[in-house]
């Protein structure tokens, strides 16, 4: 069960969401958004960090990585499917 403060997402390698959440009232996220953010990509400063954790990846063996940015956790991990590598991102609340 997932806390109401957490969020999943999945990103594709173009760091474009796939999959996401219903908007909601409670989402750690909604204080990053402003009216240039397009519908389908992270905040700018949650997918800054998102590229930043993944650059130094193997793509051979990548591995999870945390950080933080203005009061947001967020957790990467790798994902791998027939349609080729993925982001898994997990915000949450600080």
């Amino acid at each position: 069960m997932t806390s109401s403060n957490e969020r999943f997402y999945v990103l594709d390698e173009a760091y474009k969401l796939v999959l996401a959440p219903p908007p909601a009232p409670d989402d750690p996220l909604n204080a990053l958004y402003d009216a240039a953010t397009a519908a389908d990509v992270l905040p700018p400063e949650i997918e800054g960090v998102v590229r930043t954790l993944t650059r130094g990846w193997d793509r051979e063996a990548p591995s999870e990585a945390t950080a933080s940015v203005r009061g947001v956790r967020v957790l990467v991990a790798p994902l791998q499917g027939p349609v080729g590598p993925h982001f898994a991102v997990r915000v949450e609340a600080a």
